[in-house]
């Protein structure tokens, strides 16, 4: 799954894995993160996608828009609509989200969020 991908640096001692690939548009870092099984294997525990710009440059609030409006509507086909749907509008500035979206899966929870400097999300 990795191979021929860029490899990301990872925290020391950590069992995760890092890649970047750009996705719908716009550079991507995927990360994988394991646990070890009761049998002593890894499992799978947690992947995390995160979009932004190359040389710390943040993509303009049109392209994040863009970008995050394709991937709802290929969640949405494969999973339907979501069963919790937060605003985070108001909250702190460190937590604030333009919006947030959670299917709850047989096996796992599902999010997708995004965040847009027109709602006051801090720009780091």
């Amino acid at each position: 799954m990795f191979s021929g991908k860029r490899q990301l640096p990872v925290e020391a001692g950590s069992n995760e894995s890092g890649f970047y690939s750009p996705s719908y548009g716009l550079p991507a870092a995927f990360f994988f993160y394991f646990m070890t099984g009761m049998l002593g294997g890894d499992k799978l525990a947690r992947a995390q996608i995160m979009y932004f710009a190359l040389m710390d440059e943040r993509p303009p609030d049109d392209e994040i828009e863009r970008a995050y409006l394709a991937i709802r509507k290929d969640l949405l086909g494969e999973y339907g609509r979501p069963r919790e749907l937060s605003h985070t509008k108001d909250s702190p500035a460190e937590f604030r989200q333009s919006q947030m979206l959670v299917w709850k899966l047989p096996d796992s929870i599902l999010t997708l969020s995004y965040g847009l400097l027109r709602d006051g999300v801090p720009p780091t």
